[in-house]
C-alpha cells in the first residue's frame, strides 16, 4: 500500500480509537475450507447475532421531531443504541439496518439529541454534523431533515458555487456534501492548493455520517482516503449492505470509525484475511463477531414485523419470457460460439487467464436476452472492437467476432424483414456511427419479447392497483432503457428517468415527477445509478428488473418482478443467484461465510460446460 500524502488535519487525535481484544485461536472447530476458494466464500452479514441489539429504549424521547413523527419500536431501540455508542469513550458505529427500516431518521434523531457541550466547543469542536452521501441523495437528505425535524439549519455543500470558507459551515446544524466533493477538497489539501476549495477540512466536525458507506469499500480510492482524513468526534457508517462482495469491504468502515486493532490494514489482514485464506475460517468469524456485535446495528424486516406491521414485505415474481423465432436464432448462434470457446478454456485450465473475456461474453448473452439490437450496437458484430484498450480482451474476443459477423448481420436483417413495424431501420453500430446510445437512433427497432412483456405487466399492475400503483423499471443497460423509453412513450405511457448521465438537478426533477405527478406511473432507472447510491422511492410499490442481477442484497424490498427469458443464460443466472442467496442467508453465528463473486465453477454453470 502506497504511503498517503500528509494532510493539514489528521484524523481525530482525541483518542486512539476503540480497542477490542481479539482471539488468537478459535474456540470452535474449524470450518473445512479449501484455501484456493477462500476468496469466493465470503459475503454479507444478513442475519445472526446482530439482529438482537440490547439497548434500553424505555422512555426514549427526542426533542425536535415534528409532532406528526412517531417512532416505531425498533427505531426507539436504534435511538437508544446510537446514544450509547456516543458515550463512555465510544465514538460511533455502523448502522446496517435493511432498507426501509429508517436509517435516515435514526441519523436525524442523533443530530437532534446529541449536541456538543460548552466544554466541547472550547476544545474546538464545531456544532455541525457532516453528512456525506452520493450526489443523487443530497436533495433527499435535505428533504428528510426538513420533513422530520424542526429548528435545524441545513446547508448543501456541493457544486462550483459552494463556500471556500470553513467558518460558513461551522455553526450549521447539518452540512450535506457528496463523496466527490470530499475527494476534490482532500486533493486540494494534499497539494496545498490555494486556488481550490477545501472548506470541509477546515472544520472539526462534531459528527460525520457516511450514507451508503459501502461506497468506501475500496480503501485505495481517493474518496475513501478523503473520508479517512476528515476530522470528526463521532463517526457513523450507514449502509444496507455492509458487505457487497467480500469481507475486505468491512476494513474501510473499521478504519473510518477508528476500531483497534483491525482498523489498521496490516492487523486486519493478520486477524481476518490471512486466517480465511489459510482455512481458519472460524477464527476470522469469531474476531468479526467480537467487533461487529458491539459496533454494528443490523436488523431485517422479518425481525421487526411485530414492531412495525405496516412495513411492506418483499414478494418476488419470476416472469417467464419466450424468444420469438428470430430472437432465438440470434441467441443460439451467439451462445454456440461462446460455449465452444469457454469449453476449450476449461479443458486447458485457462479460464482465469481469460476471465475478462468470459465476462464480456456473458455480457453479450445478457444483451441478447434483452434485445438483438443491443448485441449489434455493443460492437459484437463491429470490427472496430479492435480499438479495445485491453489486449487480453481483444485476443479472447476477436475470434468469435469474426465468426459471428456475417451470420449475425444476416439474422438481424431477417428480423428487420419480418418486423411488423414498417418504420424499423437498423442503423450503424453505436461505436462506428459515433452514437453513445440507442437514444439517438432515429427509427426504433421493433420491440423484443421483454419489451412486450413489460407493457403487459405495467397494464396489469395499473389494473390491479386501480390506477394507483407506481413502478421502478431497472436495467443494467442504458441502451435498453433508451429502447424501452421510446417504446413506452409510443404506447402512451408518461414516465420519468434516472441514470448516471444526468445532472443533480435533472435527477431531482425526475424524482419529483414520479413522486408527485399521478400521471407518471413509472420511472426508468439504471441499476448502477439507482441502486448503489441508495435510490429511495417509497412512492413506488413495484419494481421490474429487466435482467436478473448479481447481487440480490441490493434489491429493495417491495413487489419485485424479474423478467427472465426461458432456456437462456438468464435462467442459469437465476439458479446461481438462488444458490448463493442460501449461502448469504447463513449466519456468522453458524460459522458460515459466503460470497457473491463469480468463480470457475460458476462459469461452468452459466455456460453449461462440463468440468
Amino acid at each position: 500500500m502506497k504511503t498517503e500524502k500528509p494532510v493539514l488535519l489528521a484524523s481525530d487525535t482525541d483518542d486512539e480509537g476503540e480497542v477490542f481484544y481479539l482471539p488468537r485461536t478459535a474456540s470452535l472447530p474449524q470450518s473445512v475450507v479449501n484455501p484456493c476458494y477462500a476468496d469466493t466464500l465470503i459475503h454479507a452479514l444478513d442475519v445472526g447475532d446482530f439482529r438482537s441489539v440490547t439497548a434500553d429504549d424505555q422512555g426514549v424521547v427526542v426533542n425536535g421531531l415534528r409532532q406528526s413523527v412517531e417512532l416505531w419500536d425498533h427505531q426507539k431501540v436504534g435511538v437508544a443504541w446510537m446514544q450509547g455508542r456516543e458515550r463512555e469513550g465510544k465514538r460511533g458505529g455502523i448502522v446496517a439496518d435493511e432498507m426501509g427500516l429508517g436509517k435516515t431518521i435514526l441519523g436525524i434523531t442523533r443530530i437532534l439529541d446529541g449536541h456538543p457541550t460548552s466544554n466541547d466547543r472550547a476544545y474546538g469542536w464545531a456544532h455541525a454534523t457532516l453528512i456525506v452521501c452520493p450526489v443523487s441523495l443530497i436533495g433527499q437528505w435535505e428533504s428528510e431533515v426538513e420533513n422530520f425535524a424542526v429548528g435545524l439549519n441545513v446547508v448543501k455543500h456541493h457544486g462550483p458555487s459552494r463556500s471556500s470558507d470553513p467558518q460558513t459551515l461551522w455553526d450549521n446544524h447539518v452540512v450535506i456534501t457528496s463523496y466527490a466533493t470530499v475527494a476534490s477538497e482532500y486533493s486540494a489539501v494534499c497539494t496545498h492548493s490555494s486556488s481550490r476549495k477545501s472548506a470541509l477540512f477546515g472544520v472539526k466536525w462534531w459528527r460525520i455520517i457516511l450514507d451508503e458507506a459501502h461506497l468506501i469499500r475500496n480503501w485505495a480510492a481517493k474518496s475513501t482516503k478523503a473520508c479517512f482524513n476528515i476530522v470528526g468526534k463521532y463517526r457513523w457508517c450507514f449502509t444496507g449492505t455492509p458487505i457487497q462482495n467480500r469481507v475486505e469491504d468491512l476494513y474501510s468502515m473499521f478504519r473510518f470509525i477508528n476500531i483497534r486493532p483491525i482498523g489498521d490494514l496490516q492487523e486486519f489482514k493478520n486477524y481476518i484475511i490471512k486466517p480465511i485464506k489459510g482455512g481458519q475460517v472460524t477464527l476470522a468469524i469469531e474476531c468479526l463477531q467480537v467487533v461487529l456485535s458491539a459496533v454494528m446495528l443490523r436488523r431485517q424486516k422479518d425481525a421487526v414485523q411485530i414492531d412495525a406491521p405496516q412495513l411492506p414485505g418483499r414478494h418476488v415474481h419470476i416472469v417467464q419470457c419466450q424468444f420469438d423465432e428470430g430472437e432465438r436464432g440470434l441467441y443460439h448462434t451467439l451462445e454456440g460460439c461462446i460455449k465452444s470457446r469457454v469449453e476449450d478454456w476449461v479443458k486447458q485450465g485457462m479460464v482465469k487467464t481469460h476471465f475478462a473475456c468470459v465476462l464480456e461474453m456473458l455480457l453479450h448473452l445478457r444483451q441478447a436476452c434483452d434485445h438483438p439490437m443491443l448485441v449489434y450496437c455493443s460492437g459484437v458484430v463491429n470490427e472496430n472492437v479492435s480499438t479495445s484498450s485491453s489486449s487480453d480482451l481483444l485476443g479472447g474476443l476477436s475470434w468469435y467476432i469474426e465468426e459471428l459477423n456475417a451470420e449475425l448481420n444476416d439474422l438481424l436483417t431477417k428480423l428487420h424483414l419480418e418486423a411488423d413495424d414498417e418504420n424499423f431501420q437498423c442503423t450503424q453500430p453505436a461505436k462506428s456511427s459515433g452514437h453513445k446510445s440507442m437514444s439517438r437512433i432515429p427509427n426504433v427497432p421493433p420491440p423484443s419479447v421483454k419489451m412486450r412483456q413489460l407493457v403487459d405487466l405495467l397494464l396489469k399492475i395499473d389494473a390491479d392497483s386501480a390506477g394507483q400503483g407506481k413502478t421502478i423499471i431497472f436495467s443494467y443497460f442504458t441502451s435498453m432503457l433508451d429502447l424501452v423509453q421510446q417504446f413506452l412513450v409510443a404506447k402512451g405511457f408518461i414516465l420519468a428517468r434516472y441514470d448516471g448521465s444526468m445532472s443533480l438537478s435533472e435527477h431531482e426533477r425526475n424524482l419529483e415527477y414520479i413522486s408527485s405527478d399521478q400521471d407518471v406511473k413509472c420511472i426508468l432507472v439504471s441499476i448502477k445509478a439507482g441502486v448503489s447510491p441508495g435510490l429511495n422511492l417509497t412512492v413506488c410499490n413495484n419494481i421490474i428488473l429487466l435482467e436478473p442481477w448479481w447481487n440480490p442484497a441490493v434489491e429493495v424490498c417491495v413487489n419485485i418482478y424479474k423478467l427472465v427469458v426461458q432456456d437462456s443464460v438468464e435462467e442459469c443466472i437465476l439458479e446461481l443467484q438462488n444458490k448463493k442467496r442460501k449461502l448469504a442467508d447463513a449466519t456468522l453465528s453458524g460459522n458460515t461465510i459466503s460470497d457473491m463473486t463469480l468463480d470457475i465453477r460458476d462459469v461452468r454453470c452459466l455456460f453449461q460446460v462440463a468440468a
